[in-house]
């Protein structure tokens, strides 16, 4: 063991007790070979504490950078694309699909063709009741 600097094996030729290396592999550090294959395989070696903290520092960094710039970007704030996070082992996806935005066409903001389409009815009535520029009415 790397960290011990004890041989396991010496548990057969009654060297080291069983007790013992039970221990000593129950106490190693979380960024051990031992603990990485048991939370989940080789990608989890070398991420103590440490790491996944300076994986935080790096996304704030890169949302502080993103504000900055949207901030400043004016009219092409919208075009900004926003910052992923760092890759961190066993992380899933932050990203889920949307149905009801992948409905819309992201450029022109009318509806995609292979999605669902609004009756004429709605969209008649819809046009009639509202005064142009206000969508509802406050009473």
């Amino acid at each position: 063991m790397r960290y011990y600097n004890v041989d396991v094996l010496r548990v057969f030729d009654g060297g080291l007790s069983p007790k013992l290396v039970l221990s000593l592999v129950g106490n190693l550090p979380i960024d051990s070979a031992t603990i990485a294959a048991l939370r989940g395989g080789p990608e989890y070696v070398g991420w103590d504490l440490n790491a996944y903290l300076l994986a935080d520092v790096v996304d704030l960094l890169q949302w502080v950078q993103y504000t900055l710039i949207v901030s400043n970007a004016g009219k092409n704030a919208k075009k900004v694309k926003k910052p992923e996070a760092y890759k961190r082992p066993g992380a899933k996806s932050r990203k889920k699909p949307n149905p009801f935005a992948a409905a819309f066409n992201s450029d022109t903001g009318t509806l995609a063709t292979n999605s669902f389409q609004i009756p004429k009815e709605v969209l008649e009535r819809s046009k009639k009741g509202a005064p142009a520029g206000a969508p509802f009415s406050v009473r």
